[in-house]
């Protein structure tokens, strides 16, 4: 349904992988995150980043975690919300090890 969608907007990515979040299909929330910037001409925002990090928790995978961490770092500057979350994130993929 997704790739139907003719003009996508950054809503229309951010709701996709919130809801590839919530319903636990957690790489197609990273697929969605990479396809994002070369697809469209919008880039994550901090919502997109935020539910694209619980995915690499969820999925136990410090390697996606530190992309998403160096995207937050160099595009997309850290705010209290991103903070918390790769701070969540690094403690629970560091716990389960």
């Amino acid at each position: 349904m997704f790739d139907q969608i003719p003009a996508r907007n950054r809503l229309c990515w951010n709701v996709t992988i919130s809801r590839y979040v919530r319903c636990r299909r957690f790489e197609e929330a990273l697929d969605m995150f990479r396809r994002m910037p070369g697809e469209s001409n919008e880039k994550p925002d901090e919502a997109t980043t935020v539910s694209t990090i619980s995915a690499c928790r969820a999925l136990k995978n410090l390697e996606h975690g530190k992309e998403i961490h160096e995207y937050v770092r160099s595009e997309l500057g850290f705010t209290t919300r991103t903070g918390n979350a790769l701070l969540i994130m690094y403690v629970k993929l560091w716990s389960s090890e």
